[in-house]
């Protein structure tokens, strides 16, 4: 079953000031530029063993929390390993760039909230949900297939929505600052929505990431930095992250067997990194020179897209578990393209600012990239998931 969505126009949705056009005017396409790079081998749709990383920085098994058992992946996401694979052979035909290289590697009781919300409604379609100021804020909007903007989150007052995921059973989870700090939220489809972490003190709580057993992990900097939290269906919170000096980890995701992957500076600049059920924790880019990788996203079949500097600007890169690296966005001029989202038909979703501000995008598997959003005045639109 795949996430719920809303499946009705809100009262915001849709009207004059969301700068929404109908399908065929919003998503107008454009193609990148660049010169053409060699076709890449097809991904088999099958987990592939890891790659076997370079020594680096563990953290004591003794500091790590034993996670989740891991649950059985279903069948139809293994399909989606050759989809994948499709997009990036057809990229490569669109000018997209090859650069292989080996990678080195307080329990909480829910807390009602009257928020008003757009109720959830099932649906199978592949459209992100993402966040946009377009009404003079951040707030959560859904994007149908049909063109049809819906906003589903009217936070109160000045504060916030931001951060959507959809959980596996069609609800969504986002940080919102609705009671003062940045806390993670639920958002059921009948509209409720359900503040899941209260941080002690000055801390705060974000970046919720679903993992297959309904479970979610987090940032927080409840003890004094940034690290990752896990917070189980029965209100028990686990610190899982334990950095060592000065440096933070942040930003989580879960891979398809259960496994996290994480953005950490422990080392001295922004890295991806893997931890593993069994809590050993591997460094997984060594981003060259001055450039940092970060927000790592994970394919069905194992491998990951994520966001890097290291050629001068933000572009989108695939690691496979290999090892080999390959960019897969090449954004005209001063343009950038980040956060990457992999749907389950097989579409990369990312954000770009190659139109002169952030709008969401996608990536077909023919390698054409094609603008979504058409955000009105300065407003922008970002961070789209699925």
């Amino acid at each position: 079953m795949g996430p719920q969505r809303p499946a009705h126009k809100n009262s915001d949705a849709g009207n004059g000031h969301t700068g929404i056009r109908p399908a065929g005017q919003e998503m107008a396409a454009a193609l990148e530029d660049g010169a053409p790079g060699p076709a890449r081998p097809t991904v088999a749709p099958k987990r592939k063993p890891r790659p076997k990383h370079q020594a680096t920085k563990v953290l004591p098994k003794s500091q790590q929390a034993i996670l989740p058992r891991k649950r059985h992946i279903p069948v139809w996401a293994w399909a989606v390993g050759g989809i994948i694979a499709l997009a990036l052979v057809a990229a490569a035909a669109f000018g997209i760039i090859q650069t292989s290289r080996s990678a080195l590697m307080a329990v909480v009781k829910p807390t009602p909230t009257s928020s008003p919300v757009s109720p959830i409604a099932r649906s199978l379609t592949a459209c992100p949900l993402f966040v946009s100021n377009r009404d003079g804020k951040r707030e959560i909007y859904y994007l149908t297939e049909q063109g049809e903007l819906v906003r589903i989150t009217h936070t109160p007052s000045d504060s916030e929505s931001w951060s959507p995921v959809p959980m596996p059973d069609g609800a969504i989870i986002f940080t919102s600052n609705r009671d003062n700090k940045r806390e993670i939220y639920h958002l059921a489809e009948t509209g409720d929505v359900t503040r899941i972490t209260n941080t002690p003190g000055n801390g705060e709580s974000w970046e919720p990431a679903p993992m297959l057993d309904g479970s979610i992990l987090f940032t927080s900097d409840r003890d004094g930095k940034r690290e990752i939290y896990h917070l189980s269906a029965e209100g028990e919170i686990v610190q899982i992250t334990n950095t060592a000096s000065d440096g933070e980890s942040w930003g989580p995701s879960s891979t398809p067997d259960g496994d996290i992957l994480f953005t950490s500076d422990r080392d001295g600049k922004r890295e991806v990194h893997h931890l593993a059920a069994e809590g050993e924790v591997v460094q997984i880019t060594n981003t060259p020179g001055d450039g940092e990788s970060w927000g790592p996203s994970s394919t069905p079949n194992g491998d990951i897209l994520f966001t890097s500097d290291r050629n001068g600007k933000r572009e989108i890169y695939h690691l496979t578990g290999t090892g080999n690296v390959t960019r897969i966005t090449n954004t005209p001029g001063n343009s950038e393209s980040w956060d990457p989202v992999l749907t389950p038909d097989g579409v990369i979703f990312l954000t770009s600012n190659r139109g002169g501000k952030r709008e969401v995008y996608h990536l077909t598997a023919e390698g054409e990239i094609v603008q979504i959003t058409n955000t009105p005045g300065n407003s922008e639109s970002w961070s789209p998931t699925q």
